[in-house]
């Protein structure tokens, strides 16, 4: 997966990031996180409160891991760009 991501400058990701199930298949939540940030990823989670945001403000917020994590479930877009 690495090397798509390193190939793919322009690459988006869409993902459901929920921590019990990484957890249950045996992958570390954080380091997953992590890892997208260290491949120079803005991580923006999307779930009922920043879909408000954006449609009021026009913009999304990026998160860091850590807050991610915090957060739990939630869905993801990771850009390289800011969106």
């Amino acid at each position: 997966m690495l090397e798509i991501i390193k190939d793919n400058p322009d690459l988006k990701l869409a993902l459901e990031f929920w921590p019990a199930g990484l957890s249950l298949a045996g992958s570390d939540p954080l380091r997953l996180l992590q890892q997208l940030e260290q491949q120079g990823f803005y991580l923006y989670p999307i779930n009922k409160r920043q879909a408000q945001s954006f449609h009021k403000q026009h913009k999304l917020i990026p998160a860091t891991s850590a807050q991610i994590l915090a957060a739990g479930n939630t869905d993801l877009i990771c850009s390289r760009s800011p969106l």
